[in-house]
């Protein structure tokens, strides 16, 4: 249900967003590449300083750091690979006596990359009930599914079996778990344009959080700089620079 960070130095790596509450005490940033990577990731201010380095060992899609080194309306830049030379536990370097950048990663534009990373994000669903349509998605039409009556007697292996579960996980939509049939045999008439011009993954999105559902890219076009503040924390849709 979202975390508070305030304070230390905070790291968190892998393929789906979990929500940073934006009243922790301490800045964080939270970025999402567009593609999954685990090379060497490392954030530095604008003279060339180190803040933040982390060598993953696994792939991932998604980033969230916090150091008190993070400085509010200070403009950073993001490097994958390079030559680094310092102390390091578990993949975190502590101290980082040198660095030589490797490739500048860019964030924003691209509206397919599109992903829900600052502000926007659904809300989850009342405890025991259904998905709240109208608090999840404020642009999304009232249509009274109730997914729970929809899948109640559903044998879930069935369900699920050839789906992409880290994308089931990040977010979806009816058509991830239904046929067009039975689409149809829920939704009756219901004008399924109005979900198309939604930007989604098709009919009726959903996510814990957000996927890509089309809200607002960090950026409208690409930049180099990701100037942090307490309101802008995430980055989206990053990738090499032009």
């Amino acid at each position: 249900m979202g975390s508070y960070i305030n304070g230390g130095v905070i790291v968190g790596a892998g393929n789906m967003y979990d929500p940073i509450d934006s009243g922790s005490a301490q800045l964080f940033m939270m970025l999402e590449f567009a593609q999954k990577t685990q090379d060497l990731l490392v954030v530095t201010d604008t003279q060339g300083t180190p803040v933040f380095a982390y060598d993953f060992p696994y792939d991932y899609t998604y980033i969230a750091f916090s150091t008190p080194a993070l400085r509010e309306g200070e403009t950073y830049h993001v490097y994958l690979g390079g030559e680094i030379e310092g102390e390091v536990q578990d993949g975190l370097y502590t101290s980082i006596a040198s660095y030589t950048p490797g490739t500048l990663m860019q964030h924003g534009g691209d509206a397919a990359q599109q992903s829900s990373m600052n502000g926007g994000m659904p809300q989850p669903p009342d405890e025991g009930g259904a998905p709240d349509f109208d608090k999840a998605r404020p642009d999304m039409p009232d249509i009274g599914v109730d997914l729970n009556e929809i899948l109640q007697g559903r044998d879930l292996n069935e369900l699920l079996e050839s789906k992409d579960l880290n994308g089931l996980l990040t977010g979806f939509s009816l058509t991830d778990i239904l046929t067009e049939e039975e689409i149809a045999q829920y939704l009756g008439n219901v004008d399924l344009s109005a979900f198309d011009r939604m930007g989604g993954r098709g009919m009726g999105g959903f996510g814990g959080m957000g996927g890509r559902q089309g809200m607002t890219s960090s950026a409208e076009t690409g930049t180099a700089d990701f100037t942090l503040t307490r309101d802008h924390t995430g980055f989206t849709n990053i990738v090499a620079a032009e």
